[in-house]
């Protein structure tokens, strides 16, 4: 006798003898039509409108909800599509934002975790990968930076740990360990190489000093122990020889 209204999300053509809902991913308009929910929406059966997913989600193929983003992805609210997190960063399933490698760590596009850097270099935090210390560093125990090796030491490029000089070696300026000069003398980790004193050489391996024997003497920094001249003589450890009396 009468014609009613369709309930909300409901259509009906004229001439229709019952009302329909509108399909999941489409609503109902107020021209009456069910119409396709904008990219980036979504809609259940029979709605009257088409909302956007929480961040970390997005509408699925046929709009008619939301499915998380793969680990390595982010969405945040109302987006189309997941993008990968960016080089130094990771996500887990379903998170609207990337989160930045710590210090010591780092990651490739769309990484889902970050690693370790390999032992003997660094990364700061947010690093897309490790690097190297320079000569005479090496990285510190959060391989977040370099720090220099303590005086007398040495580190090559990629080194985990500082090294100290052998003795008859000293470090020098450009962090090698380099042998001492003949008749100077170093102990281990030095940062440079001395003479010895009046009546003592380097001994063979450079790493102190000896004394000459009787009968012979050094001046300061000689290299070999000299014998005494004829008519002189001298007592171990001499630094001249001594005249003999008439």
């Amino acid at each position: 006798s009468s014609c009613q209204s369709c309930e909300a999300g409901e259509i009906a053509l004229p001439g229709s003898s019952s009302c329909t809902a509108c399909s999941a991913g489409m609503y109902a308009s107020s021209r009456g039509e069910c119409t396709q929910c904008e990219a980036g929406t979504y809609a259940l059966a029979g709605s009257t409108h088409c909302s956007p997913c929480e961040g970390g989600r997005i509408p699925d193929a046929s709009q008619a909800g939301c499915v998380p983003c793969d680990s390595g992805e982010f969405a945040s609210p109302g987006s189309e599509n997941c993008t990968a997190c960016p080089a130094g960063s990771y996500s887990q399933l379903g998170s609207s934002s990337c989160t930045q490698c710590q210090e010591g760590r780092y990651s490739a596009e769309g990484s889902s975790e970050c690693s370790h850097c390999p032992s003997g270099s660094y990364a700061a935090a947010g690093s897309s990968q490790c690097n190297l210390c320079s000569e005479g560093s090496v990285p510190d125990v959060a391989q977040s930076s370099c720090q220099s090796c303590e005086a007398g030491e040495v580190a090559l490029p990629g080194s985990s740990s500082c090294t100290a000089c052998s003795a008859g070696m000293y470090a020098s300026s450009r962090g090698e360990c380099t042998q001492c000069e003949a008749g100077t003398y170093a102990l281990a980790g030095s940062t440079h190489c001395s003479p010895c004193e009046g009546g003592r050489i380097p001994d063979a391996s450079q790493a102190g000093c000896v004394p000459c024997d009787s009968g012979e003497f050094a001046s300061p920094g000689s290299e070999n122990c000299t014998a005494c001249p004829a008519g002189s003589y001298s007592q171990l450890g001499s630094s001249f020889c001594i005249q003999c009396q008439s």
